[in-house]
């Protein structure tokens, strides 16, 4: 699990809170079969679709499902961005 939790941290530090929620958004929506092809395109840089593409590696070998996912994408990017501008 903390592999997974360190892949969603990954993701969460490096786009904008927009695309986080976009992601999971699109994981909620997605066959857990065919998520791994559909949320490279939500991000726009290689670097972003390298860790999405990380992220969905660690968690397919996980038993997290499509909904938990999405929900630990949303409440870490609610963490980041609430840090974030309490430290600013």
């Amino acid at each position: 699990m903390d592999e997974l939790l360190d892949a969603v941290a990954a993701l969460v530090c490096l786009v904008s809170p927009e695309k986080i929620q976009a992601i999971a958004k699109r994981i909620r929506q997605t066959d857990s079969g065919k998520v791994a092809g559909t949320l490279s395109s939500v991000v726009s840089t290689p670097a972003a679709a390298e860790v999405v593409d990380q992220l969905v590696d660690i968690w397919q070998s996980s038993s997290v499902s499509t909904k938990e996912l999405a929900s630990m994408l949303l409440a870490a990017g609610h963490v980041f961005t609430k840090t974030a501008n309490q430290q600013s």
